[in-house]
């Protein structure tokens, strides 16, 4: 009985920082590309430190497909085929795998990347795309567990 209840316990634990899953649906009136705004994501919640991103390419019928203009921090992403995820200048964009040790970006669309993008603490691969695509003007770094920069790219 006591190892049962050692065994919920472990369970309950995990499901209390268990990964969430949210897709970019876009299209908000006036607000089409905000990633920020939460009537542009499946669940109505702008994702968090906790989330696996989904960019598809159309969604309910329309091309607004998301812009990141501030800072941002999420678990990981998977940009679809001929979708796109754009970070302008004024925006960071950083994965932090570490609840999830997943991808920290599985890429088959495409990157437009003028601000600073940062990859760290994925067990799998930083960056996972068959058929690279990443248009980079801003900078790119991979950081490993220990906080230790294994890739830089900067470009203009």
């Amino acid at each position: 009985m006591k190892n049962l209840l050692i065994i919920i316990a472990v369970f309950a634990t995990f499901s209390l920082n268990a990964q969430t899953e949210i897709t970019w649906i876009g299209g908000t009136p006036g607000q089409e590309t905000n990633w920020n705004q939460a009537k542009n994501w499946s669940t109505n919640q702008v994702p968090d430190e906790d989330t696996w991103v989904i960019i598809k390419a159309t969604n309910s019928g329309h091309q607004a497909l998301p812009v990141i203009t501030s800072d941002i921090i999420i678990a990981g992403i998977e940009i679809q085929s001929n979708a796109n995820l754009t970070i302008a200048q004024t925006g960071k964009l950083l994965i932090d795998g570490e609840m999830t040790y997943n991808y920290g970006i599985l890429n088959v669309g495409k990157i437009i990347n003028q601000g600073q993008v940062s990859v760290a603490n994925t067990g799998l691969a930083p960056i996972y795309q068959p058929n690279t695509n990443i248009e980079n003007h801003g900078s790119i770094a991979i950081f490993d567990q220990g906080s230790e920069v294994k890739y830089l790219a900067e470009l203009d």
